[in-house]
């Protein structure tokens, strides 16, 4: 019997938005990898880089231009504080630092032949905790990864003892840089890489002067994870034994505890997850990957679908500005821009606001009056659209190849609904 998929939409609540996206072109970058990353400044300085170089962006991400005052060091090391301030640590010898949003640039720490810090005269990585407090790592010495503290910004060092650490082993993803998954009062977690010790966490706490780890649930494998406070979070997991394999999971009590999450209605193939405070000191998860973003703004008990657009990668400028990397099609250097007043309402509605069966096969019976409709496939890629009428409508599917898709409803006033949709025999 074939399976059926009825949508009834004959009253849909339409969410206003000024919802739009930019595509910016940096055609400074001529890496063949594309544009890997970047860090926001303000409102209106980004900082995005590739293999060689930074580009800065004064106007909020609308035009980007070599950096040509960037700071001594690796790009990925770039770390802003607020207010302008902004650290970065050279993966040689040095900490600079701007309090200009990048503007302009002074040295803080510089190695001289008699500091006995970092000894073989190499800073890799860095992590502030505010301007005073902060964590290095140099090379390996002795079978461990030198960490080191600082409590006056970075002209002295104290190191830290790292044996019983499985710290990361950044030569072999070193853009995922020095992040920090978690950064709440003095205590800091961070992804560790080790092949060894895939299922860890590093935590740094007392501001550099504790180190322990944290084991993630068994047979898993960190994808992301973000937190809106110190004891919630949502992480994403992987199967160590199947990568393509993901899951959701609740964090709490600074990290160490993992429970399920509750909802299967978000992404199917998630890649990463990001927060942003808004200007009510309220902060919101943004969830994305290959077949959409999402976003909630009820600490994670709903979802709003944003877009269906293809995201690899995000980086937040505040609750009205997204910047998306659009690192596909032959398009390495162009990235996504988005403006709008979507994310700043104090309510969001339920992603799903009706019950849909899943999977479907054949055709798609939809009565969305006046709507119009896309089905997307996981490329990006529009493989069906067209208006519907007053009455329900019947759109053949027999064609499509089996998989995931999501469908686009909208009106002339904006995005109506937007649902995933499986294919299947």
């Amino acid at each position: 019997m074939k399976k059926l998929l009825i949508l009834m939409f004959a009253l849909i609540q339409i969410t206003a938005s000024k919802a739009q996206w930019r595509e910016v072109y940096v055609p400074q970058s001529s890496s063949l990898f594309g544009l890997k990353g970047g860090v926001y400044f303000s409102k209106d300085s980004v900082a995005v880089y590739d293999l060689g170089q930074n580009f800065l962006s004064s106007d909020g991400g609308k035009t980007y231009t070599v950096w040509q005052g960037r700071p001594l060091g690796d790009p990925f090391n770039i770390q802003s504080l607020g207010n302008g301030k902004i650290r970065c640590a050279g993966s040689s010898y040095s900490i600079s630092a701007s309090n200009t949003n990048g503007n302009s640039w002074f040295q803080i720490y510089v190695k001289n032949t008699t500091d006995t810090a970092f000894k073989s005269n190499r800073m890799l990585l860095a992590h502030y905790f505010d301007e005073q407090n902060a964590i290095a790592m140099g090379p390996i010495n002795n079978g461990c990864y030198e960490v080191w503290n600082t409590k006056d910004g970075g002209n002295l060092w104290t190191r830290l003892g790292c044996e019983q650490i499985a710290l990361p082993n950044y030569g072999n993803i070193m853009f995922l840089g020095f992040k920090a998954l978690y950064n709440f009062n003095g205590t800091a977690i961070f992804k560790s890489s080790n092949q060894t010790n895939a299922n860890k966490l590093i935590r740094v706490s007392n501001y550099g002067l504790n180190l322990d780890s944290l084991e993630l649930p068994a047979g898993k494998l960190l994808v992301d994870m973000a937190f809106l406070n110190a004891n919630e979070g949502l992480a994403i997991l992987s199967d160590s034994g199947n990568i393509s394999s993901k899951s959701y999971f609740s964090v709490s009590n600074n990290g160490q505890t993992f429970t399920p999450y509750n909802s299967t209605d978000l992404l199917y193939n998630p890649i990463g997850v990001i927060t942003i405070k808004r200007t009510n000191n309220k902060t919101i998860y943004l969830l994305y990957g290959v077949e959409g973003l999402i976003y909630s703004n009820s600490l994670g008990t709903t979802w709003e679908y944003l877009d269906a657009n293809r995201h690899l990668n995000l980086i937040g400028l505040d609750e009205s500005h997204l910047t998306s990397f659009m690192i596909e099609n032959g398009n390495n250097n162009r990235l996504r821009v988005f403006e709008s007043e979507l994310l700043g309402l104090a309510q969001s509605k339920p992603l799903l606001q009706n019950t849909l069966t899943n999977p479907v096969k054949d055709k798609l019976n939809l009565h969305a009056p006046d709507c119009a409709y896309q089905l997307i496939n996981l490329n990006g890629q529009t493989v069906l659209s067209g208006k519907l009428g007053t009455s329900e409508t019947t759109i053949s599917i027999s064609h499509l190849p089996l998989g995931l898709y999501v469908l686009n409803l909208s009106n002339q006033k904006g995005k109506a609904y937007t649902q995933k949709i499986i294919i299947a025999e």
